[in-house]
């Protein structure tokens, strides 16, 4: 481990008042938090210890770090987003907030669709309407700042007028549904710690010591419960960089940092200044772009390696592709690298597409980040919906989605008939058991044969409220015939499907969730949250997810006038110096080496579009910088140095490598093997069907066979 600075060991002794940790990206602010947690568990003997952080990957790494620090101390600490915290405190105490036991948490896409639904609503003669879109987005600012749908004045003149009766609409929808959205929770648990003092002592009574980092994209909601909770707490860590905040998306502009350390006043600041990160030629990068944004930072770079900071620009987005996958296959053998250690970061989603396919066509094993993994699957969503049904009847939103799905598929005219009938009571829907609905006679038999199990259901949950979700999830798939629908498809396909309920269920087994935990978990798990897949694979992910990771060779892609910076930024300044924090956030990803391409050519919106080359490219320092362009540009030389902007830029024709992907070794299967899967344990082959990537196996086990498909087969042979 390399010595600690004197910044930092002050950082880590600091105990005696709330501590203000700042620090540029490679300046060691994770290994302080870590060595300060073991300082508390060690020296304090506290196990009150809560751990807060942006994303999942940020808390892995420091739980990975303390771990090796403490041992299996480490299991003492909790390691959450404040959201997820929140959430369990507004629900033990919903009834002070008005809220039934029950209440569900809405999503993204349905907050889009009440909003859809609420569209009917008229803005007076002369008001501009909104999009469902960018309406979700005002609430949000909203929301995140505090202001709730009672004091939203409509004389506000930074949102349109006629968001004050949508908001106010959208809100009385929710509580006709017993719901809340994600936005909703850190707002709802300032005011439980503001309202009920008693709360407050009683949280920090649970968690004495506070760590918080990534606090620069802390709302000012998020912000006001962290001040609210601080002077009850035994100590509390701030830690962040204002150059990384991105908060901007949902209007939350200044300093978060700046602002908590305003509201703390006793608080103590710890600037960490030197950077232990990259070569000359990022470092001198990663300068240009604080030079630009007028950054006050004067930062100590400690340069590590020396490696040349990488230009590419392709004719376009399939050959930026081709050459970003050619470079990973040549830099992995030339310097013995695993695939792992390369990522590629994109700023839209239509950009992957490329890259997905380009890691597929040469047979490069990659994965996709900053998407949710488990409860994306639509097999997965589907089974959600009855849980959430049964666990608070009034949803309405899952109930309509519900009645979509096979094998009730009832058009929007019977659904509308079916939600106009849900009495406004907590029962909802469980309350029309017994009742006729005058439809054709093959639904009304469907609804009420639905009702009848939710009603079973129900009584489950009754005689035992922490019975496992597990346990409840495996009865719908069987009662409701969701699991006879795949087996009687009896394609590979539907075989699929059948193995991730399997393996959903198998992860609420270990993980001993009860149902409430379960849709707590999938209320705040975030877009980056996604499970990592196993083994060694090229990571993908969008840019503005990228904060917490760090590799050792990173692509960013996509440096051009309307990607980065982003077409609806570039006459913002606000918005356009955020995008500059997003290409610092990426260029600071890369331990080693940054590689960053653009398109001559790139289609999107359904045509073509011949965008500039990005204003950050040409604002780099010059001799940094070793471009590269396709040879398919090769006699437009005089207008690609006009694109760059001067003659500064050392520029080269790109030829491509060779492209030869090595060959995953394909797992050999004989019928008697015995295997372990990490959820149903040992098993035994009975019988092998299929050829190629069509191979099916079926494994006895125990007193289960199942049917795995042998790509796809997260087996092991013993």
């Amino acid at each position: 481990m390399r010595k600690l600075t004197s910044d930092q060991q002050r950082a880590i002794d600091y105990f005696e008042s709330p501590l203000i940790l700042t620090g540029p990206a490679g300046s060691g602010k994770t290994t302080v938090l870590a060595q300060k947690i073991a300082r508390i568990l060690e020296e304090k003997e506290s196990d009150r210890i809560l751990v807060v952080a942006g994303s999942k990957k940020l808390v892995k790494d420091l739980e990975g770090w303390v771990g090796q620090l403490v041992g299996e101390d480490v299991k003492n600490v909790r390691f959450d987003p404040l959201e997820r915290v929140g959430l369990e405190w507004i629900r033990f105490n919903a009834s002070r907030l008005g809220l039934h036991r029950h209440f569900v948490v809405y999503d993204h896409i349905e907050q889009l669709r009440i909003l859809i639904e609420l569209g009917e609503i008229e803005p007076a003669s002369g008001q501009p309407t909104l999009a469902p879109r960018d309406a979700l987005q005002q609430i949000r600012r909203l929301k995140l700042s505090g202001i709730t749908a009672e004091s939203f004045s409509d004389n506000d003149g930074a949102y349109s007028p006629w968001l004050h009766d949508l908001y106010r609409a959208y809100q009385a929808y929710l509580s006709g549904s017993q719901a809340i959205d994600r936005e909703d929770i850190i707002p709802l648990a300032c005011r439980l710690v503001a309202e009920y003092p008693e709360v407050v002592t009683e949280i920090a009574a649970r968690y004495r010591y506070w760590i918080v980092d990534q606090a620069e994209d802390l709302s000012p909601v998020h912000i006001a419960l962290i001040v609210a909770i601080a002077p009850a707490l035994a100590h509390l860590t701030v830690c962040g960089d204002s150059e990384q905040a991105v908060g901007l998306e949902f209007g939350i502009r200044g300093d978060a940092i700046q602002a908590i350390g305003q509201q703390l006043p006793h608080s103590h600041t710890v600037q960490l200044s030197r950077v232990f990160r990259a070569g000359n030629a990022i470092v001198d990068v990663a300068r240009a772009l604080r030079k630009t944004r007028k950054s006050t930072s004067n930062d100590d770079f400690v340069v590590m390696d020396d490696k040349s900071l990488v230009y590419f620009l392709a004719f376009d987005e399939q050959e930026e592709a081709r050459y970003v996958v050619d470079e990973i296959t040549m830099i992995r053998r030339e310097e013995m690298l695993s695939l792992n250690d390369f990522c590629i970061l994109y700023r839209t989603q239509s950009q992957a597409y490329f890259f997905e396919e380009q890691l597929r066509q040469q047979g490069v094993r990659f994965r996709s980040l900053g998407r949710s993994a488990v409860y994306a699957n639509s097999e997965i969503r589907d089974l959600i919906l009855y849980l959430r049904v049964l666990f608070n009847p009034a949803d309405r939103q899952a109930i309509s989605q519900l009645l979509a799905l096979p094998p009730f598929q009832l058009d929007e005219l019977a659904i509308t008939e079916v939600i106009r009938n849900i009495p406004n009571s907590s029962g909802g829907i469980l309350d029309l058991q017994g009742k006729s609905f005058k439809m054709d006679a093959d639904i009304d038999a469907k609804l009420i044969g639905l009702i009848d199990l939710l009603v079973h259901w129900n009584g489950l949950l009754q005689e035992d409220p922490d019975v496992l979700a597990a346990v409840i999830v495996s009865q719908i798939a069987d009662d409701s015939g969701y699991r006879m629908l795949l087996e009687d498809e009896n394609t590979l396909e539907s075989l699929e499907r059948l193995q991730t309920i399997d393996e959903f269920i198998g992860m609420a087994v270990e993980r001993q969730w009860s149902v409430e935990q379960l849709l707590n978990d999938i209320a705040v798990t975030l877009p980056d949250d996604a499970e990592l897949m196993s083994g060694d694979a090229v990571n993908l992910m969008p840019l503005r997810h990228a904060k917490g990771y760090e590799f050792p060779c990173v692509f960013v892609c996509g440096l051009e006038e309307g990607l980065i910076p982003h077409y609806s930024a570039q006459f913002q300044p606000d918005a356009l110096d955020e995008e500059r924090r997003l290409l610092y956030i990426g260029l600071t990803r890369g331990k080693r080496q940054v590689v960053l391409t653009s398109a001559f050519r790139r289609s999107m919106f359904g045509a073509e579009w011949y965008d500039d080359i990005s204003r950050f490219v040409k604002e780099l320092p010059r001799g940094r910088l070793a471009c590269f362009f396709s040879d398919r540009m090769a006699e437009s030389h005089e207008m690609l140095i006009d694109r760059m902007g001067d003659e500064g830029f050392h520029i080269q024709t790109w030829l491509p490598h060779t492209l030869t992907a090595e060959p995953e070794k394909e797992a050999r299967y004989q019928v008697g093997e015995v295997v372990e899967h990490p959820n149903w344990g040992r098993g035994v082959i009975q019988h092998i069907e299929g050829v190629d990537d069509k191979v099916i196996l079926h494994i006895q086990f125990g007193d289960n066979e199942r049917k795995l498909m042998a790509k796809y087969a997260d087996v092991i042979k013993l």
